[in-house]
């Protein structure tokens, strides 16, 4: 086994040489220009599917080098469990990726943490743990499609999008990819045996392989029937999305005019008092306010989902903030030296969480909007948020106020907020949510001479399967009392089996795929939404689809002559778990069996 192991490393030594100077030297060329450790998370994404695409070029091309059949013979016929010969091979790809990717990254954070005043958290070091997992993962699933029985190998690939969605942060995401890294390894480790090519006999072995092509299979039918269906959709021209949305419905409401909104939802009244509103909405120029984060930046997240650095011009000075010691570190744009520390208020207090920053040295964090005075060289606070409530967007100047949305209300400020704080103008009006603020797509108003006249919009994934659009039209008056005034449901512009075919294709799989994502994930007050209903059709569809899944399988398991235990176990899995359920059993046991 160590003899393979030495061999393997000798015979990519070139490659592995040549792929960490090639790597020190790139990421030395761009480190001169960048931060690369404060590259937004979109961009580092891009990054991780080359490192990915490396470890599925290099799983390929190593193990269809000894996938020939002579070789492979001469590889498994040795004195030497097949499995130790797996661990010699996996083994050296370790050593490679280890050298070849991970270590320039190691190289990187300590040249930068000890010669540099550039900021390196501990959550910095956490990334070469990452990015080896995430190659390694690639690696190990190239490998299994090389080894695995051709029909349905090339679907374990697909798996890897769980590295991509999964909602966890920080240590979370070393423990999702762990786990996918073990559930691979077992998949390579159970079809290294000296029969390749054939379906795994033990139970075991069988049943992973069997989840996993139905995962596949189920993330593959769900983006691939999604888009054909949405590409046939425009090629009519009936979209609605691509020309005149249908009236009444959500598209309608979120790219209409705010007069024109405010109006279809007073459309229903035709007393006096509503007709002096709609007067007044013509006569006035109404307002509007939209979510503006899906998040905000959390403690321990190993990339930027939003910036958390802005430049102090006159100074010269660029302010990064640290997670470690939770204020911004400066650093000198002249010659590279640091430049001290920046809390909160002039005792230099740390910050709660870490804020979102802007060009224009204003910070959000999940309750505290700050604005960044040169003068005093200070990070000043000018509105608070109550405990339990989360900023969702900047503060917006709205005719002769400020407003600022939370995930729980809508506050209005005097403009002077901006310069002297909250504490000297504390919010004018609090204008609670009528819905959950993960399904607000806009708030339209105008002032009235006793208060607001006020539209609330929700139902932003209505289309995705989100929750049902609805339109609240509230006073408020000049006090604060919040006074209904209609409410209006929007129509699903889109039909019910698309909207919710991520469930009715298998609704056990929807489970697992968002239990998968959402494993060791924090709280995301942003994102909260009321659960939406879904139509007895999508449940009548799934029902049926699973039944007559079943019914194949029982039929395709007597012509594919399974033993009784089987028969009744993969029925019972296509009855749970439906169309892909039955699909990998055509894959796994096809009637007629082709040589290979």
């Amino acid at each position: 086994m160590l003899d393979l192991f030495k061999a393997e490393i000798f015979r990519f030594r070139v490659w592995i040489a040549g792929y960490f100077l090639l790597h020190c030297g790139l990421i030395a060329f761009y480190g001169r220009m960048i931060d690369l450790l404060q590259l937004p998370t979109m961009i580092v994404k891009g990054i991780t599917a080359v490192y990915l695409l490396s470890g599925l070029l290099f799983g390929l091309h190593q193990m269809s080098h000894y996938r020939r059949p002579n070789r492979w013979l001469n590889l498994l016929h040795r004195p030497v469990a097949p499995r130790q010969i797996a661990g010699a091979l996996i083994g050296a790809a370790m050593v490679a990726i280890g050298v070849a990717i991970v270590l320039p990254m190691i190289i990187m954070l300590t040249a930068q943490d000890l010669f540099s005043a550039r900021v390196v958290d501990q959550r910095h070091w956490m990334l070469p743990a990452a990015t080896f997992l995430s190659v390694f993962a690639a690696y190990l699933a190239a490998a299994y499609v090389i080894l695995g029985v051709r029909r349905y190998a090339w679907l374990i690939p697909i798996l890897l999008v769980f590295l991509g969605y999964s909602e966890a942060i920080g240590i979370g995401v070393i423990a999702i990819q762990a786990l996918i890294v073990l559930w691979l390894c077992f998949l390579v480790m159970s079809a290294f045996q000296p029969a390749v090519m054939q379906v795994p006999a033990r139970p075991v072995p069988l049943l992973a392989t069997a989840l996993s092509v139905q995962m596949a299979l189920y993330l593959l039918l769900v983006t691939a029937g999604g888009l054909i269906f949405q590409v046939g959709w425009i090629m009519i021209g009936t979209h609605p999305l691509n020309g005149a949305p249908p009236e009444g419905g959500h598209v309608e409401a979120s790219g209409a005019r705010s007069s024109d909104l405010l109006m279809a939802g007073l459309a229903r009244r035709h007393d006096q008092q509503t007709r002096i509103w709609r007067e007044q909405v013509r006569l006035s120029d109404p307002l509007k306010i939209q979510p503006g984060f899906a998040a905000l930046p959390a403690r321990g997240e190993m990339t930027n989902m939003m910036p958390i650095m802005f430049d102090d011009e006159e100074r010269a000075v660029r302010w990064t903030f640290s997670h470690d010691s939770m204020r911004f570190e400066g650093r000198s744009l002249r010659n590279g030296t640091r430049h001290g520390s920046l809390g909160l208020s002039a005792s230099n207090r740390s910050f709660a969480q870490p804020p979102a920053t802007f060009d224009d040295g204003t910070t959000v964090n999940a309750r505290t909007f700050a604005r960044f005075e040169p003068k005093l060289e200070r990070m000043s606070p000018r509105i608070n948020v109550p405990a339990g409530e989360t900023i969702a967007t900047r503060p917006q100047p709205v005719g002769d106020s400020v407003a600022l949305l939370t995930d729980k209300a809508l506050y209005l400020y005097d403009r002077e907020v901006l310069d002297f704080g909250d504490e000297a103008f504390p919010a004018r009006q609090r204008i609670r949510l009528s819905g959950r603020i993960g399904d607000l797509s806009r708030i339209d108003f105008i002032e009235l001479l006793d208060g607001y006249l006020l539209s609330q919009t929700f139902g932003r994934w209505s289309s995705e399967g989100g929750s049902d659009g609805v339109q609240h039209l509230e006073k408020v008056d000049g006090s604060g009392k919040v006074i209904p005034v209609a409410q209006r449901a929007l129509s699903n512009d889109f039909p019910a089996p698309s909207r919710f075919h991520h469930i009715w294709l298998s609704p056990v799989l929807q489970q697992v795929y968002h239990m998968v994502t959402n494993l060791f994930a924090p709280k995301a007050p942003l994102q909260a939404r009321l659960p939406p209903r879904i139509p007895n059709i999508v449940w009548l569809t799934a029902i049926a689809l699973n039944l007559l899944s079943a019914i194949a399988t029982f039929w395709w398991t007597t012509r594919s002559r399974l033993d009784r235990t089987r028969r009744l176990g993969w029925t019972g899995a296509s009855a749970a778990i439906g169309l892909p359920a039955f699909l990998s059993l055509c894959l796994l046991y096809p009637l007629r069996r082709n040589r290979v």
